[in-house]
């Protein structure tokens, strides 16, 4: 069986609990552009830029024909990398299987320890024909819509504009006078603000909205970070 997560920190915690054929896969779905996903050279969000070939090379390459996909139904990028995946190998007629972590201690695979994870085998669904169909469906049909940002919401993947996810960012600024950009980032990743785990989706919405004069940076400081270096500090608000 291919097991297949999304991160590489992820495909490790499997491989240390003694799973083989572990791949890990992602190709930042959940934002931005996804029409002719395959056609594309590259998918980025803020600092982070994904080889699509690369990717989709490590499915072509495996010749499975069982996979398991590994997944959290609280994160967008998670809900949305399974959705692509079981569409790719529903064409290809591979019996798929998926297993889904989240509980009300763990939000990703990667929250839990190499201990831990054996246990989580006994949460793997065999998905049918009929259900493979309708994932393929809906996957589809986010590509036709095509908008900026698939999100969770009621259990379902919608599509939102970047507006949706830009305006509840804007809610946690207005609570200050001020605050540091990755103050910011990270109570932003606390809340879990529309379904969005990592950091990348927040600082990219974040950059754009300082580019559109919609906040500012009102100070840079040198300060002491979490270890004691010295690093260039931006403090942000709301534009005035």
């Amino acid at each position: 069986m291919l097991e297949i997560t999304i991160s590489e920190s992820e495909k490790l915690l499997l491989e240390r609990a003694g799973f083989q054929n572990v791949i890990s896969f992602c190709l930042l779905s959940s934002y931005g552009n996804i029409k002719n996903l395959l056609n594309q050279e590259y998918k980025a969000v803020d600092n982070i830029t994904i080889a699509i070939d690369e990717q989709i090379n490590k499915l072509k390459t495996s010749d499975s024909q069982k996979v398991r996909i590994w997944y959290s139904s609280l994160d967008n990028e998670s809900v949305c990398n399974l959705y692509f995946l079981i569409s790719w190998f529903y064409e290809k007629k591979i019996e798929i299987s998926i297993c889904d972590v989240m509980d009300l201690n763990h939000f990703s695979l990667g929250s839990y320890n190499e201990n831990e994870v054996p246990a989580l085998v006994s949460k793997t669904i065999y998905l049918t024909l009929d259900e493979m169909k309708e994932y393929n469906k809906k996957w589809n049909l986010l590509v036709n819509e095509n908008s900026d940002l698939r999100i969770i919401e009621k259990n379902t993947i919608i599509s939102v504009p970047f507006t949706y996810l830009d305006t509840e960012i804007l809610k946690i600024l207005s609570k200050y006078e001020k605050i540091k950009y990755w103050s910011l980032i990270g109570e932003c990743m606390k809340e879990r603000v529309c379904g969005f785990y990592a950091d990348i989706f927040f600082s990219a919405r974040v950059n754009t909205l300082i580019e559109q004069n919609v906040i500012e940076i009102c100070e840079i400081k040198n300060e002491k970070n979490l270890i004691g270096e010295i690093k260039e500090t931006k403090y942000i608000r709301i534009k005035k």
